[in-house]
């Protein structure tokens, strides 16, 4: 019963993250975080400008981190819940055969997917 507990708790999550745009949403930040280091470091840019393009990146940064908190707390819900219905939940999806077979089938779901997807 917990291997199928751990296959559906493996699978909302990867859909979460999926549909959620989670590398998206990483590679904004790290792009942001580029530009707001460029801006710093430029020094012919007058002190209003700086102003203003900080302002307007900190509030894309604020929104694009505010996703993925939000994304993290979606997930610990759920295994929240599925802890709630079986105790013996979380205590074997944290031991090491728990990670190494929501690892395996992330990856085997994120493969037929993929290649599901390919052929429609």
């Amino acid at each position: 019963m917990i291997h199928i507990e751990l296959f559906v708790f493996t699978v909302l999550s990867y859909e979460l993250l999926y549909n959620f745009k989670f590398l998206n949403t990483i590679n904004k930040i790290f792009n942001i975080y580029k530009k707001l280091i460029r801006i710093f470091t430029f020094k012919k840019i007058s002190d209003s400008s700086k102003e203003k393009s900080i302002l307007k990146y900190s509030k894309l940064l604020f929104i694009n981190s505010l996703k993925l908190i939000l994304l993290f707390i979606f997930i610990i819900i759920i295994f929240l819940i599925f802890n709630y219905f079986d105790n013996n939940f979380g205590k074997y999806a944290l031991k090491i055969n728990g990670i190494l077979e929501t690892t395996s089938i992330f990856l085997i779901y994120f493969f037929l997917r993929k290649h599901i997807n390919e052929k429609l």
